[in-house]
């Protein structure tokens, strides 16, 4: 029944979310874990109607496309790549940065990238003023992990329509009850309670787009004052 290529299920999932979203006041949903290009372990020998990973990122496609026809509320989704935007209104990203950048090199929305590609990403999407929940991963009780991605989210915001999220890590990360933080209304009032020096800065609009020194910092200036960063500080 819940085949992603079913007309009839795409058109129940946007009542259904509609709605939901509706009943709670809500301006929208995001929809996690569709199944993009077989991550998570997908397999063909584990699904009856398909036969190629291209075959079910085709049907993720068709479901985005079919319940955004139509649709009165904002529906949200992980992947940040145009050929899933097309269809929805921005992107919530859960991992959308690391502190630990020890390798250069970082996942985002189940696609490895760079810190610098990162920066630029988060400069595509904010700049076109769709909404992005900026969800950064820090180690909980952590000043310097927390500056650290607060000053590389400040690097990559082209618009207010990116928001930071506060997500620390606790317990054992990824699969524990740690990664729960990203929907827990509480444990964002706590981080921001405790982390204001950083979030209650006056540095007004950046008056120019960040730019990498020889060095390999990033450096963005503000009306206010001067963001700093680089992803092995």
């Amino acid at each position: 029944v819940m085949n992603m290529n079913n007309e009839e299920f795409g058109d129940f999932f946007r009542n259904y979310i509609t709605n939901h979203a509706q009943e709670y006041h809500a301006d929208g949903v995001f929809i996690d874990e569709i199944m993009w290009q077989g991550y998570w372990g997908i397999s063909t020998a584990n699904l009856r109607d398909y036969d190629s990973a291209e075959d079910y990122n085709d049907a993720s496609l068709n479901f985005l496309k079919r319940i955004g026809e139509n649709r009165s509320i904002e529906i949200l989704h992980q992947a940040f790549w145009d050929e899933a935007q097309q269809y929805s209104d921005g992107v919530w990203g859960e991992h959308s940065f690391e502190y630990n950048f020890t390798r250069n090199e970082n996942y985002i929305f189940y696609r490895r990238m760079t810190y610098d590609e990162i920066i630029q990403k988060s400069l595509e999407i904010s700049s076109r003023n769709e909404t992005y929940i900026w969800a950064a991963w820090y180690r909980m009780d952590n000043s310097k992990d927390f500056e650290h991605v607060v000053a590389t989210y400040l690097l990559g915001k082209g618009s207010n329509s990116v928001v930071f999220q506060p997500h620390p890590i606790f317990g054992n990360g990824y699969g524990s009850p740690g990664n729960l933080a990203g929907y827990d209304i509480k444990t964002f009032e706590n981080e921001y309670n405790k982390y204001k020096q950083y979030l209650d800065v006056e540095l007004g609009n950046p008056v120019g787009d960040p730019e990498k020194n020889l060095d390999g910092i990033w450096v963005r200036i503000f009306e206010n004052g001067m963001v700093f960063s680089h992803p092995n500080i």
